[in-house]
């Protein structure tokens, strides 16, 4: 009979073997990662570092844990290590999304918009603060920046240009993004940017 055979019979718990033993050396490190990982972030979140270290803490509380459990290492402390580590990870990833967004979204857009045609059009378009509509001869161009994700700008012609061949274009940081001709009345461009 073996040594765990023994303590079977003898109705206490089996020894553990090597492998056990050092697996649950993983619980108390797996159970401090996942604490820090939903602790830290939730006192210091205004600091990206923090909340994406947080992340990053709670990913390692839940491999370890998983590791431990996959050893054979059971208990409470293994279930809140998980849980916690879980919760942590997808609360503080979540964080660190949100701060990426508003940070990206935030940063202004230069936006030309030109328009070219006949006599006397007139030209519609908003801009951060209002809408505009200003009437101008052959040529025409406006420039903005915006922290918006669209533009339009509308070319309408005079009584006097119709006919002629009106162009509309919107040049988002530099690159043309949308352009429009028509000799048969007013044209639009419009350009909606992908907000990631």
């Amino acid at each position: 009979m073996t040594q765990t055979d023994q303590a079977s019979a003898g109705g206490e718990h089996p020894v553990p073997n090597e492998m056990q033993r050092t697996a649950g050396g993983y619980r108390g490190p797996a159970l401090w990662l996942a604490i820090v990982a939903v602790v830290a972030p939730a006192a210091y979140f205004q600091s990206f570092l923090a909340v994406a270290v947080g992340a990053l803490l709670g990913i390692a509380a839940v491999i370890l844990a998983l590791v431990a459990r996959r050893r054979g290492v059971r208990g409470r402390a293994l279930a809140w290590a998980l849980a916690l580590g879980v919760i942590g990870a997808v609360v503080d990833t979540v964080l660190v999304g949100i701060v990426l967004v508003l940070l990206f979204g935030s940063i202004p857009s230069d936006v030309e918009l030109q328009a070219e045609g006949g006599q006397d059009f007139t030209v519609t378009f908003s801009d951060d603060s209002e809408d505009h509509s200003e009437v101008w001869d052959t040529s025409w161009f406006g420039k903005f920046n915006t922290t918006g994700s669209s533009a339009e700008i509308t070319v309408t012609p005079s009584a006097e240009g119709a006919g002629e061949t009106h162009t509309c274009r919107i040049f988002w940081n530099d690159k043309v993004v949308a352009m429009e001709s028509s000799d048969s009345g007013a044209v639009t461009c419009r350009y909606e940017r992908w907000p990631f």
